[in-house]
Order: C-alpha cells, then structure tokens, then sequence
C-alpha cells in the first residue's frame, strides 16, 4: 500500500508538470498545479509513515533527518531555476525537471523501499 500512494503521488505530481509549459489558460494552469500539489501529498502515506515502519523507536529521528537532507532541493531548487529561465527565456525546462525528478524518485523508491523493520 505504502508503494501504491507513493506511485500515485509522484504519478500525479509529475504528469500536470508535463502538461504545464502547453497549457494557454491561467485556469487550467492553475488546476494543473493544484492537482500536482494535492498529488504529492499523498506521499504521505507512502514515505512519510515509513519511518514508523523501518524503525518505530527511531521514526522521530528518521524523519528529522529526512526532512533535513529533504530541505536540500528546495534551496538548490530556486537557484536553479532562475538558471534554467535565464537560459531558456522559458519556465518549461523547470517544470520538465520537476516531473523528472518526480519520475526518478519513483523508480527510486518502488525498486529500494522497503517497509521491513530495521531498528
């Protein structure tokens, strides 16, 4: 189940970003964000509770550190996308690496996760 919610939530975080740079309509660009904002919160239930899973004496560390470790994207991120827009004059190459990075982590995470207790 853990896997099942995790491949929806990068599916439907990755497919809207694909969509985004053809879209023409602020209202449909706006749905499309919504829906690959509200997709990846079903992550949730996939990663998120992992942690209760591996290690449940452990899980308030383990999730300290993956928020950390998890914080790094987000400021490399903004840097890199105003390289990206400053190169291409256009955001879809942000939003084409959105959806890669989507699609990596799930490959990533269907093929390595595991919900076996480890500590």
């Amino acid at each position: 189940m853990r896997k099942l919610m995790q491949t929806a939530a990068f599916m439907l975080g990755a497919v809207p970003m694909v969509l985004l740079p053809s879209v023409t309509s602020a209202l449909v660009a706006t749905a499309l964000v919504t829906i690959s904002l509200g997709g990846v919160s079903l992550g949730a239930a996939g990663y998120a509770v992992n942690h209760l899973d591996i290690a449940p004496q452990y899980a308030g560390i383990l999730m300290g550190l993956s928020n950390t470790f998890a914080q790094l994207p987000g400021i490399v991120g903004v840097a890199l996308t105003g390289f990206i827009v400053k190169a291409t004059h256009s955001f879809a190459g942000a939003f084409y690496l959105s959806a890669l990075i989507y699609l990596i982590g799930l490959v990533c995470y269907v093929t390595m996760a595991s919900g076996e207790r480890q500590f």
